[in-house]
């Protein structure tokens, strides 16, 4: 986090030390102001960097890089039918997000690292995708009236994000992805015949789905489209991790290695807001001990984080 660090040539000699002892190769780095990672080379590598709309057979989509970590971000979404039985069961038994009409998925495939096998999702990915809808579900972000479409129908917007490179800060770049995917989203507006109980255009989302006609609902016949505003304008959730070294050294939007630092402890700050909304910490989720002081100033360097992703590549 300290201002003014830069990535080093290392020689052999040094590649050799950092592979013997990484914590105290860390340690010497650091105080002369290097760092290893990728997002150390300048401020703007640590905001990250974000494509919208590149993925053609998505109606809302994303590529985040942060560092060397990239993900990408597809939303489709689909009509459901809803009976009063059937949302009072689905909002007693599952996730809030899932509950707002938001199923979300992370894939971490062996294609992003070694670390990952063929198979199953890994206890990883299945980590990282209840991390990351959490942070959706608590943060206040999501408009989910926005997903309505007459008197008995809704929309399901099934959000997956791919890790396509995989160096540390997994939280930090999916989120990032996941909130330009969303702001991205893009539908064709529907309306639900009068014989299906309303006749008039839904003002809200709309879906790139064939099955729409299953349960009665038609696309608009001009073929309009429009933007929903899923994600309330100008507010994004948003992930910033922090390493930190003896309680005292303190590294940002770390890589694999730094994360992987013996005797260091991470900290994962989930911040939402922007817009009319103020931006304020979520949740803090710590993986070993670290000083409250020093969480404190991971709180508010994320926070600081999160003002310059909406100033940069979440602006919109």
């Amino acid at each position: 986090s300290k201002p003014g660090m830069s990535q080093p040539m290392l020689t052999d000699d040094a590649a050799d030390w950092n592979l013997a002892v990484p914590a105290e190769f860390a340690k010497a780095l650091l105080a002369n102001r290097l760092r290893l990672a990728a997002t150390a080379a300048s401020p703007s590598s640590r905001v990250g960097h974000v494509t919208p709309g590149c993925l053609g057979g998505a109606a809302g989509s994303a590529i985040s890089v942060l560092g060397n970590t990239k993900f990408a971000c597809g939303v489709s979404a689909s009509v459901v039918e809803l009976s009063a039985a059937g949302t009072a069961a689905a909002a007693a038994g599952c996730h809030p997000l899932l509950a707002a009409g938001v199923v979300l998925n992370a894939d971490l495939p062996p294609v992003c690292s070694r670390a990952f096998r063929p198979g199953p999702p890994s206890d990883t990915a299945q980590a990282l995708t209840v991390q990351v809808s959490d942070a959706l579900a608590q943060s206040g972000c999501l408009d989910a009236a926005q997903l309505t479409v007459g008197p008995r129908h809704r929309l399901q917007l099934h959000v997956d994000a791919v890790c396509l490179s995989a160096d540390g800060s997994l939280p930090d770049a999916c989120l990032l992805a996941v909130s330009a995917a969303l702001a991205n989203l893009c539908l064709p507006r529907l309306v639900v015949p009068a014989d299906a109980g309303h006749d008039d255009s839904n003002s809200g989302p709309s879906v790139r789905s064939t099955a729409a006609a299953d349960v009665g609902v038609r696309r608009c016949p001009s073929g309009e489209k429009f933007r929903p505003a899923v994600l309330r304008p100008g507010s994004a959730v948003i992930c910033t991790s922090f390493v930190a070294i003896d309680n005292d050294q303190l590294l940002s939007v770390p890589d694999g290695r730094e994360e992987a630092l013996p005797g260091a402890a991470i900290v994962r700050v989930f911040t939402a807001g922007g817009g009319d909304l103020p931006v304020c910490v979520v949740s803090v989720q710590m993986v070993g001990e670290a000083a409250s002081e020093l969480v404190g100033r991971c709180c508010r360097e994320a926070v600081e984080r999160h003002a310059a992703c909406l100033a940069g590549p979440l602006a919109r």
